[in-house]
């Protein structure tokens, strides 16, 4: 390996996602000679090419465990489940994703009157003692250590339910592969409900920025509203939002129901 591609992929470690022109510009060379050494670095599968740059391939994988999701960015998830929870009105069906940010959601809802219809062990654990809330159940496979329930017959059954909002977890946000998750089975729960919900809002912090995951949820066009920590920066990303129409709100720019 030549010394610019070994620059290459330390410029990996401080970001997710560089463009052809970006890494040109930052290593004072051509972009074909960046499309020569990112095409080299693919071959070892130490990135992966997209249309335009390149991402690192450790952000395919590797799910974060879930307990430990749990403990991160707590306050940041906190201030996203209190925007996600002034948009939904009592006795409305709504649904709610896997994930510990969504979980910050159900723990603001205990004393509402709802139906929730979740995939989610730790959201209807989280319902237990809440008698104003319904929660729909649907049957599959549990997958162990994220509790969540997939697989055909989960999907089956989610086809025939409408939902008026979905809030949805993602594992990255980026402006070239869209919304993406670590598991294909849960991205496969997340579309048959993105398909029948009139509403989709997605719930991510900051840090799922331009960081691209194994399984594709869906692309930009298809969510309503993203509720998040604070304003994206990335320009790519402003762009996608505004020609997707995707609402963006966060603590210093939220809108009540």
């Amino acid at each position: 390996m030549n010394k610019r591609c070994a620059e290459i992929l330390q410029l990996f470690e401080q970001k997710d996602f560089y463009s052809v022109a970006s890494l040109a510009e930052m290593l004072g060379v051509s972009r074909m000679t960046v499309r020569r050494d990112l095409d080299y670095l693919e071959e070892r599968k130490l990135i992966r090419r997209l249309h335009g740059g390149a991402v690192a391939v450790r952000m395919l994988g590797g799910e974060p465990d879930y307990h430990a999701r749990t403990n991160d960015s707590i306050s940041e998830k906190l201030s996203i489940a209190q925007i996600a929870a002034s948009l939904i009105n009592d006795n409305t069906v709504i649904a709610v994703d896997s994930g510990s940010t969504c979980l910050s959601l159900v723990s603001l809802l205990k004393d509402r009157s709802l139906t929730i219809v979740t995939c989610s062990l730790h959201v209807m654990q989280a319902c237990l003692n809440s008698p104003g809330i319904k929660v729909v159940v649907p049957s599959g496979i549990m997958r162990s250590g994220e509790g969540s329930i997939y697989g055909a017959d989960a999907v089956k059954y989610l086809s025939k339910l409408h939902v008026n909002q979905f809030f949805m977890g993602v594992g990255g946000i980026d402006a070239t592969a869209g919304f993406t998750d670590y598991s294909v089975e849960d991205s496969a729960v997340k579309t048959t409900i993105i398909s029948n919900a009139s509403s989709v809002i997605a719930l991510a912090d900051s840090s799922k920025f331009n960081r691209i995951t194994f399984s594709r949820i869906c692309p930009a066009e298809d969510v309503d509203i993203l509720v998040t920590d604070s304003a994206p920066s990335d320009a790519r990303l402003k762009e996608l939002f505004e020609r997707s129409g995707v609402k963006v709100l966060y603590p210093e720019h939220k809108e009540e129901k």
